[in-house]
């Protein structure tokens, strides 16, 4: 019976800490600062640090999402919210767009804006 009750709990806050971090990025998206003009950004060279995506601007909402400046044609950073920004990239060999939470210190203004169109 013990057996069954751990296997409940684990099960329980495996579920809980993926609900948490979707209601974190709710919240977060609700309540970031939105960046105007929008400006295109770049990876930072920290030291060779990885810098990956979050799905939520918390450590524990890291994904498997590795970025590399040498795939990443455009990157664009659209709000801010504690120590993270919402981005948009692109990948130069993929037409479609990826979007999540990375580090301010991993990023760096390229002084380019986008412009309405």
């Amino acid at each position: 019976m013990r057996k069954i009750w751990y296997l409940v709990l684990l099960s329980t806050s495996f579920f809980a800490t993926a609900t948490d971090c979707e209601l974190l990025n709710q919240q977060a998206t609700e309540n970031s600062v939105m960046i105007s003009p929008l400006e295109t950004y770049q990876l930072k060279n920290n030291n060779g640090e990885k810098v990956y995506l979050y799905s939520a601007p918390n450590e524990a909402c890291r994904t498997d999402t590795l970025l590399r400046a040498d795939e990443i044609s455009t990157l664009i950073v659209y709000s801010d919210y504690g120590n993270f920004y919402y981005v948009m990239y692109f990948l130069k060999d993929h037409p479609e767009d990826i979007s999540g939470w990375v580090k301010i210190r991993n990023l760096k203004p390229t002084d380019s804006r986008l412009s309405p169109q």
